[in-house]
Formats: structure tokens, C-alpha cells, sequence
């Protein structure tokens, strides 16, 4: 009983989940697809100017932005209660600053608002996005 290995009862429920993998795989698919296309359209409609492709397998898109940095962008959106990931976290060099990713593994409605959050976030940004005005200085 005493192992370094997982919890037996997480054992017993990963062993049922396995007889029903191709359900459950299926299912799992088709909300990941319905998820993409939410925010998909929800970024055509809202984010016009940002683009971004397919993924191929991921749960996230990575969305490039026309212009500004991500990292102030990120600033700016949880001001409006959407955290988002800028790309020069993920890059080991800090590169992508024009480049954030935007998971769809959250329920629809979350998505939702999620997307229109950061569509009023980019408004807030986008002048400072277009040279308009300062950059955010680093905060303590």
C-alpha cells in the first residue's frame, strides 16, 4: 500500500476510465473543435487585426498581434480580468513579444468573455499599441 506511485483509488478510476477511452477521446475532440471555432469567430469579429493559425493538436492558439507588445498588453488585460500569456514567457530567449497564446480548454461561456474582455483590453492598449503613447514602465 505504501508506494511512491499515484493513489489507489486514482488507480481504480484510471483503470475504469480506460474501457471507455474511444468515448471519451471522441468527446473530448469534438469540445476542443467547438472551442476553437468559438474563439475563432469571437476573434474575427472582435480582433479583426490579430491572426493566428489552425493548431494542428494544442489547446491553444497562438495569436500574432499587428502591433504593441504582448507583455503591456498582458498588463492592460488583467486590468479587464483576462489573464493571457504573452509570447516572450513561453520563448527562452524573450522573443515573440508580438505574439500571445490564448487557451481553449475552458468552458464556452468563459471563452466567451474571455475574448471580449481582451477585445476591450486591446481598445484600451491600441494607441499606445500604435505609438500614441508611452510604454508601461516596469511595476513594483
Amino acid at each position: 500500500m505504501l508506494d511512491l506511485g499515484t493513489s489507489v483509488p486514482s488507480q481504480i478510476i484510471s483503470l475504469h476510465l480506460l474501457a471507455e477511452i474511444d468515448r471519451v477521446r471522441e468527446e473530448r475532440r469534438a469540445s476542443a473543435t467547438a472551442n476553437f471555432h468559438l474563439v475563432e469567430s469571437h476573434l474575427h469579429d472582435l480582433l479583426p487585426t490579430w491572426s493566428w493559425s489552425a493548431p494542428r493538436g494544442s489547446l491553444t492558439l497562438w495569436v500574432r498581434l499587428p502591433s504593441g507588445s504582448a507583455r503591456e498588453l498582458a498588463t492592460v488585460a488583467r486590468q479587464r480580468g483576462v489573464a493571457i500569456l504573452p509570447g516572450p514567457t513561453t520563448s527562452c530567449d524573450l522573443s515573440f513579444d508580438d505574439h500571445i497564446r490564448l487557451t481553449i480548454a475552458r468552458p464556452a461561456d468563459v471563452l466567451a468573455e474571455g475574448i471580449r474582455r481582451l477585445a476591450a483590453a486591446w481598445g484600451d492598449y491600441l494607441p499606445r499599441a500604435e505609438g500614441g503613447g508611452a510604454g508601461l514602465e516596469v511595476i513594483v
